[in-house]
């Protein structure tokens, strides 16, 4: 009996441990693991289905910032730059209400924001949450790459 017990108080000291060591690692990881799991309405696509899409109608928002979309964006596309959505989402809001679809993209798959604005802004804003939003994951630079419409300036 005495085995068990030091076998069951071993196993969590050593589950404690590997606890703490995952948190401690995630405290320095950049961005962090989130502590939820995937969003319904937020899939992620590949530039081919994007485009797609974007040829059926969809609404594409720019999650980057303005001087990155000025310089080049999806063609049609609306500025949402994550970093101050509260500023711009009432002027995107009748745009959004209007789609059958919206895709998220930003500069590259290194480019975290388009996923910021789709799960951590969009998603969960009472207004937008039931849409069914799709993320670009490669981003603006393999849309340029592919040769689809692009614009520049204001």
């Amino acid at each position: 009996m005495l085995k068990w017990r030091n076998i069951l108080i071993e196993l969590v000291v050593i589950s404690a441990l590997v606890f703490c060591a995952g948190v401690i690692f995630n405290a320095f990881y950049p961005d962090g693991y989130k502590f939820r799991g995937p969003h319904d309405n937020v899939i992620t696509i590949n530039t081919q289905i994007a485009y797609e899409k974007y040829k059926a109608g969809a609404l594409f928002l720019d999650a980057r910032s303005v001087s990155e979309y000025t310089s080049g964006r999806v063609k049609g596309s609306r500025l949402l730059d994550v970093e101050k959505y509260f500023e711009l989402i009432n002027g995107v809001y009748d745009y959004i209400d209007a789609a059958k679809e919206v895709v998220v993209y930003c500069s590259d798959l290194h480019c975290n924001k388009s996923h910021q604005l789709a799960l951590d802004r969009l998603s969960i804003d009472s207004r937008t949450k039931m849409k069914k939003l799709y993320v670009m994951t490669a981003g603006f630079d393999s849309w340029v790459k592919n040769g689809y419409p692009v614009e520049r300036g204001k």
